[in-house]
């Protein structure tokens, strides 16, 4: 063999390990792709190619209910168990296995969905826990959609007012709840959802504070940082149903303080503003003892550990403008631009007519 020989096929050599290694880093790159980069309060919220977060969770719901009425419970069964393991969340912080359960638990429209729509939604579920009777996932689901399929019947009015048909409705379907989450596995016990589903229960059928706040205590053992589970305590601790003024407020205080730092900074603040939505405007703020500076800062703490997100940015602003903190609000409104989110203003003419009143500067 000459040298010109063992020299080409050095260089051979080198050349196929330069290829290996350039085809190495292309692979890890592609990969790298796929994993969510946090966001820091410069990144866009979004761009031309990506959807905002308010359409990612329109197209979760949309794609979950999809599977539940093609009847692909295998899908749902996996998603459901891996968003309980993964604890994964939407930018800004909302957790997806709560949307999950809301998904699967209520037809859509909820209370106002046509009769027709709820009926499909139940036997789609039922379905699923005759299909699958070893699941506990399918069994969860159903208690869940029966407990708002009992609020379907009767409606979010004063109680004189609900039609007596309607009550009986509201009753037969709490009972089945209440067998069906009852008999559960004690594996499905053992899930945050069925905490929260017990909740909801127990307040509707009227069950003690005492065995209630069991359920909230046991929810926080298994997730301590799940906000729903907290929602549901402080609607509970609302004088209109079994606290008395100052209670719900106390509670979150004391949630807060046993989390401390950023997250229970964040805690005090969502849960503040997701009771915001059973008052009107500022009767929120005239009527509960809360603190806007601490609810402001747990906005802007959310904002840097989960991200910019066009859901919360609407949260902030009606709150804002309840507050009437019209220079805040301002500055949200802008940096909402079009993207207004339904479920915190009835309609986008709402919307519009509060951003051109604070921005005519009262």
């Amino acid at each position: 063999m000459n040298l010109k020989t063992i020299v080409t096929g050095i260089i051979a050599g080198i050349l196929l390990v330069i290829a290996y290694f350039a085809w190495t880093i292309h692979r890890w790159n592609a990969s790298q792709s796929y994993v969510q980069q946090p966001l820091t309060n410069n990144t866009p919220l979004s761009n031309a190619a990506d959807k905002t977060d308010i359409e990612e969770r329109k197209e979760f719901f949309r794609q979950i209910r999809a599977d539940l009425y093609e009847e692909k419970y295998q899908q749902l069964e996996k998603l459901g168990q891996e968003l309980m393991t993964t604890r994964a969340r939407f930018a800004g912080g909302d957790w997806k296995l709560q949307r999950f359960h809301e998904a699967i638990g209520q037809a859509e429209g909820n209370e106002k969905a046509p009769q027709a729509v709820w009926q499909k939604h139940i036997e789609k579920v039922q379905k699923w826990t005759l299909e699958n009777p070893e699941s506990t996932l399918a069994q969860l689901a159903f208690g869940e959609a029966l407990i708002n399929y009992a609020w379907a019947a009767r409606g979010d009015g004063f109680a004189p007012k609900v039609d007596p048909k309607n009550w009986l409705l509201y009753e037969e379907r709490l009972n089945q709840a209440e067998q069906t989450l009852t008999k559960i596995s004690d594996q499905g016990k053992h899930t945050i959802l069925w905490c929260v589903s017990m909740q909801s229960l127990g307040r509707s059928k009227g069950w003690g504070l005492k065995q209630l706040t069991e359920f909230m205590e046991q929810g926080i053992a298994i997730e301590p940082l799940y906000p729903e589970v907290y929602r549901e305590h402080a609607l509970t601790l609302l004088p209109r149903w079994y606290g008395s003024e100052g209670d719900w407020e106390k509670f979150i205080n004391d949630s807060s303080a046993k989390i401390g730092g950023i997250e229970g900074r964040i805690l005090y603040s969502e849960i503040c503003w997701r009771i915001s939505r059973y008052y009107r405007g500022e009767e929120f703020f005239t009527q509960n003892d809360v603190d806007w500076s601490r609810i402001k800062q747990g906005f802007e703490d959310c904002e840097k550990v989960y991200g910019n997100s066009y859901r919360y940015l609407n949260a902030y602003c009606l709150l804002s403008c309840s507050k009437k903190d019209y220079s805040l609000a301002r500055d949200l409104f802008k940096r909402i631009g079009s993207h207004w989110e339904p479920d915190f203003w009835a309609t986008e003419q709402e919307f519009i007519e509060w951003r051109n009143y604070v921005n005519r500067g009262v």
